[in-house]
């Protein structure tokens, strides 16, 4: 039986193996697998997924609709707050320009920020229902109100 070196391995040439078990099977190289689970080990991207959702819930949008915001599918949403997959950087801009929001919402080492905010349950409530509103224009009335009552 003639072995031949190529790539650093033994191989059998068919044609003269006198048992097919003998002919050596090419090695899989495994490459890198970046799988869902190592992803969703990397805390940085599970706190920047759970910020991510918390946002969304506070403004009350589906999943389909900060899709459409950031234009991609529901599902991709999915796995962006399930940190299956990594949130693009002008995916969290794009979002935080439309819910007008600073970029930094969206990351564990901000001083400040709506997650970490101690809010009763009234502003929760208040929250929700304002975002619930179909027309902006009353929606921006009534924040400036607020606004205002603040001064």
């Amino acid at each position: 039986m003639k072995n031949v070196n190529y790539a650093k391995d033994e191989i059998l040439i068919p044609s003269e193996a006198a048992n097919q078990s003998e002919i050596a099977k090419p090695r899989e190289v495994k490459a890198k697998n970046f799988s869902d689970k190592k992803l969703a080990k990397n805390h940085n991207i599970k706190e920047i997924a759970n910020r991510f959702r918390s946002i969304r819930k506070i403004f009350c949008y589906s999943q389909e609709e900060i899709g459409n915001i950031i234009g991609v599918s529901y599902q991709q949403v999915q796995k962006y707050e399930a940190a299956t997959d990594r949130i693009p950087a002008v995916s969290l801009y794009q979002l935080a320009k439309s819910l007008e929001i600073s970029v930094n919402e969206f990351f564990p080492d901000s001083s400040k920020n709506l997650v970490n905010d101690a809010i009763d349950n009234e502003v929760w409530t208040m929250a929700r229902k304002l975002m619930t509103l179909k027309n902006p224009n009353i929606r921006k009335k009534i924040t400036s109100l607020v606004s205002s009552l603040q001064e």
